[in-house]
């Protein structure tokens, strides 16, 4: 499982409309560019993403992630408050973390 937060296709292109990056490239490309534009937000040793489903829906959501229960180290992240209030921000989100099951079917 992993820890952060999952935004749907529609929100991922939502936070690319509010920055300026849709365009016309197709949308695995315009995934790519969001992506990136949220991870040089980040410091380079914690981007990380995963996809995974979000309870109840049926398609992939990309996870921003905080921690991971893979091991005590990627589980450290949960209490890293500095890095959740800095990803609230960079994502422009409000509300705690979750924990998500990892999509491994896609």
């Amino acid at each position: 499982m992993v820890f952060g937060y999952a935004l749907t296709t529609e929100e991922l292109d939502a936070y690319g409309d509010r920055h300026g990056l849709l365009d016309d490239s197709g949308s695995l490309n315009l995934f790519f560019v969001i992506v990136r534009h949220v991870c040089a937000g980040l410091h380079a040793a914690k981007r990380r993403i995963a996809r995974v489903r979000k309870p109840g829906d049926r398609l992939l959501s990309t996870c921003f992630v905080i921690a991971a229960n893979k091991n005590s180290r990627r589980r450290k992240g949960v209490s890293d408050r500095a890095f959740v209030k800095q990803l609230q921000e960079v994502l422009q989100l409000q509300g705690p973390p979750e924990w998500y099951v990892l999509a491994t079917d896609y």
